[in-house]
This record gives C-alpha cells, sequence and structure tokens, in this order.
C-alpha cells in the first residue's frame, strides 16, 4: 500500500510540474522616428475569476508617454500573452513606441 501511495504521489506531482500553457501573439516590427521606449505589466488570474483589468493598459499607455516628456508616442505595437497554471493565469502586455520628435 505505502509503495502504491509512492508511485501516486510521484506521478501527481510530476503531472502538476507539467501543468502551464503559454499563449502569445508576435507582432512585426515598425519602425518610427524618435527615441524608443517600452512599458509593460502583468498581473496573475486567480482560477481565471477576473480578466485583466484595462487599467493595466492604460498604466502601460501612460508609462510610454511619461518616458516621453508627455510628448508624445508614435509607432505603438503591443503584445499580449497569457500563461495557465494549475491554479489561475499569469496574463501580461508589453508596448513598445518611439517618442514624438
Amino acid at each position: 500500500m505505502k509503495k502504491i501511495l509512492c508511485v501516486a504521489a510521484a506521478t501527481l506531482s510530476l503531472g502538476l510540474a507539467g501543468c502551464s500553457i503559454t499563449h502569445s501573439v508576435a507582432v512585426s516590427d515598425i519602425s518610427g522616428k524618435g527615441k524608443p521606449v517600452s512599458a509593460k505589466a502583468s498581473t496573475f488570474n486567480f482560477l481565471q475569476l477576473i480578466p485583466m483589468s484595462m487599467d493595466k493598459s492604460a498604466q502601460v499607455a501612460s508609462e510610454l508617454n511619461s518616458q516621453c516628456q508627455d510628448k508624445g508616442v508614435n509607432g505603438i505595437t503591443t503584445k499580449t500573452s497569457s500563461t495557465n497554471l494549475l491554479i489561475g493565469v499569469l496574463e501580461k502586455v508589453e508596448a513598445k513606441g518611439y517618442c514624438n520628435p
């Protein structure tokens, strides 16, 4: 009986260690004029109950603009990804752009 429990525990731990799936979206590079800037944000969504809020996207956009001393940003590309874990999802958003001259 003890041997069966050890085998079951080992199988379960290996199974749980492999329960990660990553989804991502790639974007093409857009060249722009000015200094390149980037910003990112992430959040952990426990049991997939509450998805990433738009506040995170607004936070990334605000951070890009602040890196350009509020002159504005052009050529913005974004990348979002989500990693499914056993107890939830790790969601990330990343943006890159160029400061207006």
